[in-house]
């Protein structure tokens, strides 16, 4: 295939503005048209946050526990 010459070049991208200008004009006008009121809803703060240092206090006393378990049975085979 041939290439472009400019000039056929620039009438391409005319030709392409003309469109998009012309689609511009007709997709403008049903926009106007659809007016929808907008519904504001007030934000509810999820309650994830309130959990967070009970959870941490659980896991903190669970794996203290854990590790005193392990230190407890190392101790244990030591003496045996």
């Amino acid at each position: 295939m041939p290439r472009k010459t400019k000039k056929q070049k620039i009438l391409a991208s005319l030709h392409k503005q003309n469109l998009f200008t012309a689609n511009a004009a007709i997709e403008k006008e049903p926009e106007a048209v659809k007016s929808t009121p907008k519904i504001f809803q007030p934000i509810i703060k999820s309650p994830e946050h309130s959990f967070f240092f009970s959870d941490l206090k659980k896991s903190l006393i669970l794996t203290s526990i854990v590790v005193a378990l392990e230190i407890t049975l190392y101790f244990a085979r030591l003496i045996k």
